[in-house]
């Protein structure tokens, strides 16, 4: 009764060890390629006007180098730039001048910022120009960082979006790992159990 106890618990958990690794299945796992993008705006070289309490700005020229396209297999194709409230006025009335050929810039309804997207996506050391005339601002928010959600004087949140890409790499699915382990944890513990036993 000993010996088919034992020859039960070896067949079940021969089992779990091949049934694992028979069963197992690779699932695609995708890593989208980073766009990796630096931005940056020109106050010194725009005209400004102040009052005691707004400036505005005309020839206000925002800058986005495209820094790094993951070896081509992504481009740089959507910016979301964010004009903070409680900076910036009147976003409804800036006015592009100037921009990237084949980029569309607009300002989002509900959100304090502008979008710019294009079906000709930029690439590794190509740039997004983007000039906007009567940007308005509280006059305070040029002297004080406390202003400016990002801690710095014309630090403004922005974010770029990639093309689609994406790369694929084979991971075992989680179920069969566990069959497998599960297996080879059994064997071991038999086999020790066995070694033991002689000694």
């Amino acid at each position: 009764m000993k010996n088919l106890s034992k020859i039960l618990v070896f067949t079940v958990l021969s089992v779990f060890l091949v049934a694992g690794s028979a069963m197992a299945v690779s699932v695609s796992v995708i890593f989208p390629p980073i766009v990796d993008v630096m931005g940056y705006v020109d106050p010194v070289s725009a005209t400004s006007s102040s009052t005691s309490d707004i400036t505005t700005f005309d020839n206000l020229t925002y800058t986005f180098v495209v820094t790094d396209d993951d070896g081509g297999t992504t481009n740089f194709s959507q910016l979301f730039l964010e004009f903070e409230d409680n900076v910036f006025l009147n976003q409804d009335s800036y006015v592009v001048t100037d921009s990237t050929p084949g980029w569309n810039i607009g300002f989002s309804d509900g959100w304090y910022g502008a979008v710019a997207d294009s079906s000709s996506a930029l690439g590794q050391g190509e740039t997004l120009s983007i000039t906007f005339n009567k940007v308005a601002l509280y006059t305070a928010a040029l002297s004080a960082d406390s202003y400016w959600s990002e801690g710095q004087i014309w630090a403004q949140s922005w974010f770029s979006v990639d093309k689609d890409g994406g790369s694929t790499a084979p991971v075992p699915e989680p179920a069969t790992m566990l069959l497998f382990g599960s297996g080879l944890v059994g064997l071991a513990g038999f086999g020790r159990k066995k070694f033991f036993k002689k000694g």
